[in-house]
């Protein structure tokens, strides 16, 4: 097998066959960051224009003297046939290759990897780091170079189990930075030492990267923390899931600011079910004498009592994680914070009676802010578990009032029924 080249730009001028059939084409990339398979030749057995079914087309070929595989669905536009590339490879001919290290660039990867004194000791960069074992992928070792990483396993895998590993990796970026992170390149490399370039297979698109200080990020991967930092994200990939792929998501692509701030209202609810000790409202005999007099009583079949605890207990429960340091440093009023959540929660996520006021908070900024006030409490709840704390967490704290909760007070932030006060 050959090397891919050392350096690929689009278009690609290729030559193979699919269906068996040979043919010549060109796969271009697209101002949107999508790569398509354009020929001045059609191929059988596609989709006619007009069709909402779009069969899997496979491409093998060579690019230049680089052996070559791509596949995606016919798509047709302008009345020409194309296939829409959902994986290229450049440098083998063979979807199924296993690996045995993938080297990625990633946007904000050298900051993010950065050390700052309030870290506390600084990590050696070329000491490996263990990714743990995650759904179908196994326990992966990573290593930083610029803004590079580098997996390796000690037995070849699929491409799809270095998928897993590096998007779980992906969002601890999008997380530390607060916005998105996109890959930007991807190789493999098999156990022979052949290489392959690898296209196409990530959603995330590169965005505008405007340079970022990274101090402001609230978690840097660059101190003798890192190990258990990643240790506990993988943790909570898979016991906690979709809660840290919630949050990066949120951050990766906003959405509306009703639907993010639901979304993290949950967040934090369930980590109080999970990381504070809240006790149920009633003992476990209390709970019982309940349910032996509700016996007694002709109730309906879909009647259903529960000892859980509330929505609002737990969010008092999970803030009171956060040092008194943090509190005073973010100037956010705890209490209206928590009786606004609670209120503007039940408001957005049950559609309760909305009066003026309340239609008033959720039309202006009060609606904003409580959304970005959650997401910052949700994010040091989150860093803290991860290991930083002390200064480094009060420091985080400073930089998250300043990108996320400057722009609504100088002053304390209270809120009130119709807003901010």
């Amino acid at each position: 097998m050959l090397d891919a080249p050392p350096n690929i730009t689009f278009p690609l001028v290729v030559t193979g066959e699919i269906d068996d059939s040979p043919l010549d084409g060109a796969i271009t990339l697209d101002e949107k960051g999508d790569y398509w398979f354009e020929s001045e030749t059609s191929w059988s057995g596609g989709t006619q224009p007009g069709s909402s079914a779009a069969q899997l087309k496979e491409f093998r070929g060579f690019y230049g003297s680089s052996p070559i595989y791509l596949k995606g669905p016919d798509f047709w536009k302008g009345g020409r046939q194309y296939i829409r590339v959902q994986d290229l490879r450049v440098g083998t001919s063979h979807p199924d290759e296993s690996y045995v290290e993938v080297r990625c660039t990633y946007q904000y990867a050298k900051q993010l990897s950065s050390w700052y004194h309030r870290d506390g000791a600084q990590r050696s960069p070329r000491t490996p780091l263990k990714l743990p074992a995650l759904e179908s992928a196994p326990e992966m070792s990573l290593i930083f170079e610029g803004d590079s990483v580098q997996l390796t396993v000690e037995t070849p895998a699929p491409i799809e189990h270095f998928e897993i590993q590096l998007e779980a990796f992906r969002r601890l970026l999008t997380f530390a930075a607060q916005r998105p992170v996109a890959q930007l390149s991807m190789t493999g490399r098999t156990e022979s030492g052949a290489e392959s370039s690898i296209f196409a297979r990530q959603f995330m698109k590169p965005g505008n990267a405007p340079k970022r200080d990274y101090r402001d990020f609230p978690l840097r991967l660059g101190n003798e923390n890192t190990q258990n930092a990643i240790t506990k994200w993988w943790e909570m990939s898979d016991k906690l899931r979709p809660l840290p792929q919630t949050v990066a998501g949120i951050i990766a692509q906003p959405g509306y600011v009703e639907s993010d701030f639901v979304f993290l209202a949950t967040v934090l609810d369930r980590l109080g079910d999970e990381w504070a000790d809240v006790p149920n409202l009633l003992t476990k005999e209390q709970f019982q004498a309940v349910q032996g007099a509700l016996s007694e009583l002709e109730l309906p079949d879909s009647f259903q009592i529960t000892n859980t605890v509330p929505f609002e207990p737990r969010v008092v429960a999970v803030s009171e994680l956060l040092p008194s340091e943090v509190w005073e440093t973010l100037r956010i009023d705890r209490g209206s914070w928590i009786k606004s959540l609670k209120r503007h929660r039940n408001l957005v996520a049950h559609s309760s009676e909305q009066r003026a006021a309340h239609r008033a908070f959720m039309t202006g900024l009060g609606l904003r802010a409580l959304r970005d006030a959650t997401a910052v409490i949700v994010t040091l709840l989150m860093v803290q578990h991860l290991g930083v704390e002390g200064e480094a967490l009060e420091f985080a704290a400073d930089r998250l009032r300043v990108t996320r909760i400057h722009r609504y007070t100088n002053e304390e932030l209270r809120f009130t029924n119709s807003g901010l006060g």
